[in-house]
């Protein structure tokens, strides 16, 4: 029971919640400009193989994990596509453990579960309420949060923020944390030891006694593997827009699972087949 538990919370943790500033629209698209230029050489010059710059946190109580990035998209298309709750749900289905997503207005009622078949009555249901304290022409800011959460979870906060590039692409920082007590971290910590002992993350802990850098494990490893992987499902929802609606859902399924690929040392849970089975199974009985 105790590692049914373990593994029902490491699906819920996927999800996250953001750290986010609290900035107004005007002051808050400046920080964001500031951002880029401060990350210039860390957008051409890193281990990612793209413009991207993942960090994370770890404090007493809280993890929280950010990237900022370029995505190859213009802004007016990322205001059209990502402002409305079901298109989130659209875009967040692609996670492993994300099994059902309900949108409605001001809300999204999300289901999680292990990567196995389970009924939807067996999963963690977390409802989160849905914003868009920003949508304007130069600026664009979404939030999700939720005071509490299954398990002894708490202070979940999902945020996408993003400003159009002089190249006509769009600067973005997606963002999330979430507070546990001990319940959720005695929780967290029997999956580490079980099905996820060994996974790492993509941050380098420091040298010891002269042995090089080796990727940090844990808790912050877990948050920088659910970061990146809420990224990829990012680019992998706008990319599906430009086919045909007949084919959208197979291709974005595709594209996630072999994006997330590109990284299977920190990201690889299951095989494509088995992943777009149960994928489009579960999409079956959205709503």
């Amino acid at each position: 029971m105790r590692g049914h538990l373990a593994l029902l919370l490491a699906a819920l943790l996927s999800a996250g919640g953001a750290a986010a500033s609290e900035a107004a629209g005007g002051d808050a698209a400046q920080a964001l400009h500031r951002s880029q230029r401060t990350l210039a050489e860390a957008l051409r010059h890193n281990d990612f193989q793209q413009p991207l710059w993942l960090e994370s946190q770890e404090r007493e109580g809280e993890l929280s994990g950010d990237v900022h990035a370029l995505l190859p998209y213009p802004f007016a298309a990322l205001r059209a596509s990502l402002t409305q709750a079901a298109q989130w749900c659209e875009l967040l289905m692609l996670q492993i453990n994300i099994k059902h997503c309900e949108p409605a207005p001001g809300v999204l009622a999300l289901h999680f579960g292990p990567r196995y078949a389970l009924p939807l009555a067996s999963t963690l249901r977390l409802n989160l309420d849905y914003q868009v304290p920003s949508d304007s022409p130069d600026y664009l800011r979404i939030e999700m949060k939720a005071a509490n959460g299954p398990l002894g979870t708490r202070q979940y906060r999902i945020l996408l923020e993003a400003v159009p590039t002089e190249d006509g692409q769009s600067f973005v920082h997606f963002s999330y944390a979430y507070g546990y007590g001990l319940p959720a971290r005695l929780a967290m910590q029997t999956y580490l030891s079980l099905a996820g002992r060994g996974k790492i993350g993509f941050s380098r802990a420091p040298a010891r006694a002269g042995a090089p850098p080796r990727p940090i494990d844990g808790l912050r490893a877990a948050i920088e593997r659910n970061t990146m992987r809420h990224y990829l499902a990012l680019g992998a929802y706008m990319d599906s827009l430009s086919a045909p609606a007949a084919t959208r859902t197979g291709q974005r399924l595709a594209a996630w699972f072999d994006a997330t690929e590109r990284y299977a040392l920190q990201l690889h849970e299951m095989e494509r087949d088995d992943y777009l089975s149960m994928k489009r199974k579960e999409l079956r009985l959205q709503p």
